[in-house]
């Protein structure tokens, strides 16, 4: 309970402290203020004045707040003079939350906001926001607090603006410390309070100060609490904060109760409400009500427990109407609604046009994911046009992948995309690599294969060449060719053998007969023919599956893939081993 009531206590009293910067309230008295006040005629100046002195009085008398605001709104409406229209709408709202009538205060935080935003004046807007934050933190509407508090602080951090940060920086501790996040709020608290000993600023001490000792009154450092709100309360009563000294005394009776010292605590809320009577400060008196009487309902006084119990329920109707709280939230959607109207034609066209531009993307997508199925299609039968085994075509491409890979996920981490490293990110991002490989990959496979292509056919060329330059000498032997069927035998002359193919079980012999080319087939195997051509060098195996005759070898072509032997008379091409053409030449050579 005490956990609830310190954060109630916060939402209700930082708005305050909040516009002490918020009308650049020059720090002059209130009598200088009111002699400059009657012996100027200027408007300009006669708005500027009244509203200091509304912001003089908040937090003393603020019903005479209210009439120097009021004058000074007046005088304003009359001579155009914005800024001062604002300041006025936010003094109206500040003693309007003080009351607890929080329906008005919320139109008088978005009418002054809404002016803010159209008049590009970032210090105002920047304090509405924060006003409207801390209404928000009255109702115990915590998040939508901080994002008004978060949003007003990123304004002031980009203004550079020491003494509007540290407020954002306090307010922003009040709400996780409602939201029990004691560590965060502390450090909030405490850098606030650093900014502020910087600027010797004492009423922002006094807040930080406060803050803190709640902080070390829920981590059970009383004695520590205990200096820092007494601190705080001697802030207080230094520079006449009402309202301030309300607080603190609250705070005090909340670390007296938690220590179960019920007669300091008494003494304290009693101060509490005596101080925020003085200013009609409900959400004080409420906060003190409440703890007084589960103090006294713990001392079994019930009389005195159920008496200040329905001076808190008479209170909390007032301040937490349903309707009222409703009232706020309207007025924001107001604004919301006020704020887009103009916007609306444009929103819709925008949209309209994102749409399309989102379906062309998706088609072009589409595309280029159809596209570069395609070029890879290509690519590799390109790549099987200059490479001869599977294997070396997969680890080029193994390789190839994994660099792209490697590329995505280096600019996933590196921060070239915004949304951080995601699975979907790097699927993004792996996309886009492969779109713009896609052509450069391409590019380089077709020329490469043009390159090797060029070599190996004008190897081929020079091998043809060479065998059409030399000549073979004519062998008049006669080869017995012996199978496993002993009956059966070939005897034929090595100048009409062409070559022998291995056919299954079988091989077919290709020889000259009658000027014709004969085919015949006897089974045995061609390493069994091979080694009964031994003694004969013009006969050579090219190829597992051939034995050929080099003599009748007319034209060499071929690729990366292996060579290919032209013959005159023969419907097909024999193919050879990567070595053969080497082994070849230099039989040639060698005078074959």
């Amino acid at each position: 309970m005490q956990k609830t009531n310190k954060v109630l206590m916060f939402r209700l009293n930082l708005f305050i402290f909040l516009v002490l910067i918020t009308l650049n309230v020059s720090g002059q008295s209130k009598d200088s203020l009111e002699n400059i006040l009657a012996s100027t005629k200027n408007d300009s100046i006669r708005a500027s004045i009244l509203n200091q002195l509304g912001y003089n009085y908040i937090t003393s008398k603020p019903s005479k707040s209210l009439e120097y605001a009021q004058q000074a709104m007046t005088i304003a409406v009359k001579t155009g003079y914005d800024e001062e229209i604002i300041n006025a709408n936010l003094i109206f709202g500040i003693v309007k939350k003080t009351f607890g009538e929080y329906d008005m205060a919320a139109d008088y935080y978005f009418t002054a906001l809404r002016l803010s935003e159209k008049l590009k004046l970032k210090d105002k807007e920047s304090n509405c926001l924060n006003n409207i934050g801390s209404l928000y933190q009255t109702q115990n509407n915590l998040l939508k607090a901080l994002e008004y508090f978060k949003k007003s602080l990123e304004i002031e951090r980009t203004m550079n603006d020491k003494a509007q940060t540290s407020i954002r920086l306090y307010n922003i501790g009040t709400v996780y410390e409602s939201m029990d996040s004691l560590e965060t709020a502390y450090t909030y608290y405490f850098n606030s309070l650093l900014i502020e000993q910087e600027l010797q600023n004492k009423e922002g001490e006094f807040f930080a100060l406060y803050g803190i000792s709640g902080i070390e009154t829920k981590k059970g450092s009383y004695d520590k609490a205990l200096v820092s709100i007494n601190k705080a309360l001697n802030i207080a009563k230094d520079i006449n904060n009402l309202n301030g000294i309300s607080i603190c005394f609250n705070e005090l009776g909340a670390l007296y109760k938690t220590m179960n010292d019920y007669s300091q605590a008494i003494t304290a809320y009693d101060s509490s409400i005596y101080y925020a009577s003085l200013i009609s400060q409900r959400n004080n008196m409420r906060l003190a009500y409440k703890e007084l009487a589960a103090i006294y309902r713990t001392k079994e006084n019930y009389s005195e427990a159920f008496r200040y119990l329905s001076l808190y329920t008479s209170i909390n109707d007032t301040i937490n109407n349903l309707e009222i709280n409703n009232k706020v939230a309207e007025m924001e959607s107001r604004f919301e609604i006020d704020k887009k109207e103009n916007e609306i034609l444009y929103l819709k066209k925008t949209s309209e046009l994102n749409a399309r531009n989102s379906a062309n993307e998706k088609r072009n997508k589409y595309f280029l994911l159809i596209t570069f199925i395609l070029c890879i299609i290509l690519a590799v039968s390109n790549l099987r046009r200059i490479i001869s085994d599977t294997s070396t075509i997969l680890i080029y491409s193994a390789i190839t992948f994994v660099t792209l890979i490697a590329i995505a996920y280096l600019l996933v981490v590196s921060g070239f995309y915004d949304s951080g490293f995601t699975f979907y990110q790097f699927f993004i991002a792996f996309v886009d690599v492969i779109t713009i490989a896609i052509l450069p990959i391409f590019v380089f496979v077709l020329m490469a294969e043009r390159v090797l292509l060029r070599k190996h056919l004008r190897t081929a060329k020079e091998i043809s060449e060479q065998i059409q330059e030399i000549n073979h000498p004519v062998s008049e032997a006669t080869v017995l060719f012996q199978f496993e069927n002993e009956k059966n035998q070939l005897q034929v002359a090595l100048k009409d053998l062409v070559c022998i193919e291995a056919n299954d079980n079988y091989s077919a012999f290709y020889y000259y007969k009658d000027d014709k080319i004969k085919k015949e087939l006897f089974r045995t195997t061609l390493k069994n023919i091979e080694d009964q051509l031994q003694d004969f060098d013009t006969m050579v195996r090219c190829h597992k599956s051939f034995i050929v005759n080099i003599r009748f070898i007319k034209r060499i072509s071929g690729n990366a893939q292996g060579y290919r032997l032209h013959f005159q008379d023969l419907t097909f091409e024999v193919p050879v081993s990567r070595r053969f053409p080497k082994d070849m030449l230099q039989k040639i050579k060698s005078g074959i």
